[in-house]
């Protein structure tokens, strides 16, 4: 009889784990969210296609409309520093920043029609910029914005053959950082390219165009490269369609993930060291997320959903993630999944009698 009631506990423990882990939120909205981010387990923000900021102080169990504009579409990108400093961006040259948490949002019109595929925020003073539109740049400024000067800047029409589109930047520090590249055409193109910086951005080194490795390229689609992520060690992942390759030596060298990256992964995060958090987009599979505690090299899947709704994710160093999406999702995820066998192992030996 005891053993019965071990056992029923065991199994009410089990349940509880797989299926608390994941907690559906109330956006109000029925938008298609297309970015999400957090700077600790309570302040984050995220914004529609159609021109909305929301945000939430309490981990996303309240979200609250900050700003709404249906003639500013096109949000691309947000990002924040702390729980008063962020920026945005959109289409056609514009970006937007708040110092108070987003209840105001200053828009500016930068002297560049681009779109700006990714920003990276060292500090309230220190930001850069990718875009693409005519030609391809990157801008930093160190005056939160005032003023943003060139650092880099190709023409699609010459100096590179194929031309190639800056779509992400990170940095480690003030003065380490990486961006990538894909081609920019219309066909099959060659992989992703990489450059790096070592004093802030004045020089941009060209790494590498060896990822090639990604997979098997008998044809290689457009769009190959989603994004790339660094931790203060200059480990350095890069995602895209074809899955994960990861470089422990800042950017030289660089391995392919064969686990369960075989699918597009929208969105990479880290925690902490070692752990990791993927997005994946497995076209007629849907989505998938998944967890790894090991610098990527094994991973598990958390999350999936047949309908390929999620389009973002944002982890911070509680463990915690939040996933949005289509339709105005939203996902919090509360922690590792602790496995079935692991919880149910004490309870092997265990039989059932009639009573």
């Amino acid at each position: 009889m005891n053993n019965l009631i071990r056992l029923f506990i065991a199994f009410l423990i089990i349940t509880t784990q797989l299926f608390s882990q994941w907690i559906e939120q109330s956006s109000n909205i029925s938008d298609e969210l297309v970015d999400v981010c957090f700077v600790d387990s309570l302040y984050g923000w995220t914004i529609s296609k159609n021109g909305k900021i929301l945000n939430t102080t309490d981990g996303g169990t309240n979200w609250n409309i900050q700003y709404q504009d249906n003639a500013k579409p096109d949000f691309l990108k947000i990002k924040f520093f702390d729980q008063k400093f962020g920026m945005l961006t959109l289409k056609n040259g514009i970006i937007a920043k708040t110092t108070n948490g987003g209840n105001n949002w200053i828009f500016d019109t930068l002297d560049y029609s681009h779109n700006f595929n990714d920003l990276y925020i060292l500090n309230s003073d220190t930001i850069w910029l990718v875009g693409e539109s005519d030609s391809s740049l990157i801008l930093k400024t160190v005056d939160g914005g005032e003023i943003w000067n060139l650092q880099f800047q190709t023409k699609h029409s010459e100096n590179l053959d194929p031309p190639q589109s800056l779509k992400a930047i990170t940095f480690i520090d003030a003065n380490n950082g990486w961006v990538i590249a894909e081609d920019f055409c219309f066909d099959y193109c060659t992989p992703t390219h990489i450059y790096n910086t070592v004093d802030g951005g004045e020089n941009w080194n060209y790494l590498s165009s060896t990822i090639v490795n990604l997979a098997d390229r008998d044809s290689v689609p457009v769009n190959t490269a989603n994004g790339i992520l660094t931790d203060k060690n200059r480990n350095v992942w890069l995602y895209g369609i074809d899955g994960i390759v990861v470089s422990y030596d800042g950017g030289n060298n660089w391995l392919h993930n064969e686990s369960e990256q075989k699918n597009s992964v929208l969105k990479l995060c880290s925690i902490k060291k070692d752990i990791l958090y993927s997005l994946n987009l497995g076209g007629q599979d849907g989505n998938g997320i998944y967890y790894s505690s090991n610098q990527g090299n094994d991973w598990k899947e958390i999350y999936k959903n047949n309908s390929s709704i999620l389009l973002s994710i944002s982890c911070t160093e509680q463990g915690l993630l939040w996933a949005v999406g289509k339709e105005g999702r939203i996902l919090k995820y509360n922690g590792e999944i602790t496995e079935v066998n692991e919880l149910s192992k004490n309870y092997d030996s265990f039989k059932l009698y009639q009573i």
